[in-house]
């Protein structure tokens, strides 16, 4: 089912008030209103008014983000001429190579279809409401790991920067793919935060890249959560990589293990043993999440912490489980069990001082 931009969280909170895009939002969208208004109220992320603000480490974070946004007009272009290789064996060796020389920590290739494209944009006035029209067959997903180091601080100021400086540098290497397909003789479109056609999070998994965790985010074969993404819409001839096929399993030992939930701070994460049998089985609260981000100032980071895949938990030991609940559980305890503190350090990083 294709998602509309529009009823994101952080479209909603782009909205300017007083707008049209405002105004038709929230006429179509009464019951949002109330809500979305209170949060509107609380402290921005990263502002002097926020208890984790600091003026070594918020305008790193700040800066980051304006830097990506600049970069929006490089997403998109004209293939500079035709096309002189056509292989789709040798290109989608080409492009993955060329994306982890250019930055990627993991590359994923999958098909397009509409379920992962937006079905309206929501971000940008300029743009707001415009059905995403673009048709090109293949994604190029784009994976970078985060320092675990640096989300351990979470959720103070360290942990955003870390974010931000994630998302940069998916972006940049998603943009500059994107010109060099475009040299190559190929339609290519980057898909950046705060500038996507593209729902990410769908792309990778339909790229093999990972599965959706009780936490909403993508876990990541190697890095678990602890990953940006970005995107690369093409014609260029490409491979697809199949699914993981250890969705199953990591589903189960989500079933199990709850730490995402068990120490979110906004209580956004669904608890609970029940698996709905959907793609993303685990819907996150949005506005509950977002909630705490406000109150906090930072984007948090708690559930990433807190996952022992992101402390390193080896995907084979539960494809060799085969999903038995009570090996799954011995799994879980070698990973400091349910109520084992997440890991967390509150010391900035060395450079601050």
């Amino acid at each position: 089912m294709p998602v509309d931009e529009r009823d994101t969280m952080f479209a909603r909170m782009a909205l300017n008030k007083g707008s049209e895009p405002f105004r038709q939002y929230y006429e179509s969208h009464p019951e949002k209103t109330e809500q979305d208004d209170f949060l509107r109220s609380l402290p921005d992320l990263g502002s002097q008014e926020t208890p984790t603000y600091t003026p070594l480490g918020s305008p790193v974070t700040d800066g980051l983000f304006r830097m990506l946004s600049d970069l929006r007009p490089l997403a998109e272009g004209m293939p500079s001429t035709r096309p002189s290789v056509s292989d789709a064996g040798v290109l989608t060796r080409w492009a993955k190579g060329l994306a982890g020389y250019l930055g990627a920590d993991d590359v994923g290739v999958a098909r397009m279809n509409p379920g992962i494209y937006y079905s309206q944009r929501g971000r940008h006035e300029e743009t707001f409401g415009q059905p995403v029209t673009e048709d090109l067959p293949n994604v190029l997903v784009v994976v970078v790991a985060m320092d675990p180091r640096m989300i351990h601080k979470g959720p103070l100021a360290p942990e955003m920067m870390e974010t931000a400086r994630g998302y940069l540098k998916a972006g940049i290497t998603a943009i500059a793919s994107a010109c060099v397909i475009r040299e190559m003789g190929y339609q290519a479109r980057a898909h950046t935060d705060g500038n996507y056609l593209l729902v990410a999070s769908r792309a990778a998994v339909a790229a093999g890249l990972g599965v959706f965790g009780r936490s909403g985010l993508v876990i990541h074969r190697k890095f678990g959560p602890c990953i940006r993404l970005s995107a690369v819409t093409t014609d260029m001839p490409l491979v697809p990589d199949e699914q993981d096929l250890a969705s199953v399993a990591v589903r189960c030992f989500c079933r199990i293990c709850g730490r995402c939930a068990r120490f979110c701070p906004g209580r956004a994460i669904p608890e609970g043993d029940s698996v709905p049998e959907r793609e993303n089985p685990w819907p996150l609260n949005a506005e509950k999440c977002y909630e705490a981000w406000r109150r906090m100032g930072t984007d948090c980071g708690v559930c990433i912490s807190a996952c022992p895949f992101t402390a390193g938990l080896d995907w084979k030991k539960l494809e060799e489980s085969q999903g038995r609940r009570e090996v799954l559980e011995r799994i879980l305890l070698r990973c400091g069990g349910k109520e084992t503190p997440r890991p967390f350090d509150p010391t900035p990083p060395e450079w601050w001082s």
